[in-house]
């Protein structure tokens, strides 16, 4: 039969192999999740397939201000707004800037508007006119007889 120390040195053997198989094991579980603990890899889900900026035109008068909103397409047909979210962008600011959709007026031009969600990006067009006339002021006697003349102000803003 077998001696004592064989015996013994076969159960070493035995337990040695055991823990290689359970250390691969283990490797190959953790190779095929993305490496266990510490991963960064997020969950799969719908990507972002196109960003549409409306309106797509738009013409303001200088000094007033334009309202842009944007919405994302997802690859599965869902969409979102992302107005607040997007990273907005003025092709000149000399013209006009833009925060979170809203470009305010700097000069007269025509520029491009761009939102921006990660690597997707959409735009849009700004035409910025004349300063248009807001109000007008009069100014004059607070009476005139019949038949008579008078002077009035007027002064526009």
């Amino acid at each position: 039969m077998y001696s004592a120390d064989f015996i013994s040195r076969e159960r070493v053997a035995m337990r040695r192999s055991y823990s290689i198989f359970l250390f691969a094991a283990v490797v190959v579980f953790l190779v095929g999740c993305g490496g266990g603990a510490g991963s960064t890899q997020s969950p799969v889900g719908p990507s972002v397939t196109g960003l549409a900026v409306t309106p797509a035109t738009a013409n303001v008068a200088l000094g007033l201000t334009q309202k842009f909103s944007a919405k994302v397409t997802y690859s599965d047909g869902t969409t979102a707004d992302v107005t607040s979210s997007a990273t907005w962008s003025s092709s000149a600011t000399a013209v006009a800037t833009i925060s979170a959709g809203l470009a305010t007026t700097k000069s007269q031009g025509t520029i491009t508007i761009t939102a921006q969600v990660g690597s997707v990006s959409g735009s849009a067009s700004l035409v910025v006119g004349p300063a248009a006339l807001a109000s007008i002021g009069l100014t004059g006697p607070a009476t005139v007889q019949l038949g008579r003349t008078a002077q009035f102000k007027a002064a526009g803003s």
